[in-house]
């Protein structure tokens, strides 16, 4: 029992390991090709494996692109709760960690492409995302610093702001201070006071850089020299 159970925790390893090869492929193809212009066999060549390996995680381009936007928030999401997790008051976190995510995606366009559109993919269930906002709205509630009836709907709202939000910023050229202003009408839908809202919505926030070894570092070294080239394994 135990060697079969040790078998399927390797098969299973090795399953994510390939996945994670095929997004990272994916990425650095898009990177250097653009998103409307890469193909499965670019992602497919760069990744080094055959078209039934990489049909067997990925079935469509789509779902590949969703895929690798899901895995970028991830990575920016963990990133931002360790500047924003050790703050003592909850609407600080949501209003500082909301800057951040808007901040990269307005300076990593790639990003926001790629976010914009997996859309609400690029936040699914078992997403970071879904696992640190319910806890800083559940504190912001108890606290009195925010008032939501049903903390689910709260998240729904935020998410569903910022997912628009990135859109806007992938698309269009925003007014100044459009994220500032974005992230201030969110608090307030969260009951905080119009003035505080504003107050953490403006301040000053340090922005996230992304680890040299990070998917969006690399992506943005292929855009920089225009060379996909995979990692070591």
């Amino acid at each position: 029992m135990k060697h079969g159970d040790h078998r399927t925790r390797v098969g299973a390893e090795r399953r994510h390991r390939m996945r994670l090869r095929l997004i990272e492929s994916a990425l650095l193809v898009f990177a250097a090709k653009g998103i409307d212009r890469a193909s499965i066999d670019d992602v497919i060549a760069v990744a080094g494996v055959s078209r039934g390996t990489f049909y067997n995680y990925f079935r469509t381009d789509a779902e590949l692109a969703a895929a690798v936007g899901e895995e970028l928030t991830t990575e920016l999401v963990g990133q931002i709760e360790e500047r924003v997790g050790r703050l003592t008051n909850p609407a600080e976190r949501v209003a500082r960690g909301l800057r951040l995510y808007l901040d990269a995606a307005a300076r990593f366009p790639l990003f926001a492409a790629f976010t914009s559109q997996a859309g609400l993919r690029a936040v699914s269930p078992n997403q970071l995302l879904r696992e640190y906002l319910p806890r800083h709205i559940a504190e912001g509630v108890k606290s009195g610093r925010m008032q939501a009836p049903d903390v689910s709907l709260a998240v729904d709202m935020i998410v569903g702001a910022a997912l628009s939000a990135v859109h806007t910023l992938s698309t269009t050229s925003v007014e100044r201070n459009y994220e500032e202003n974005a992230v201030m009408h969110i608090l307030v839908g969260l009951g905080v006071a119009r003035a505080t809202a504003r107050k953490l919505a403006f301040a000053p926030v340090d922005r996230v850089e992304p680890p040299a070894d990070s998917l969006l570092a690399r992506a943005r070294s292929v855009i920089a020299d225009g060379s996909p080239r995979m990692s070591a394994a």
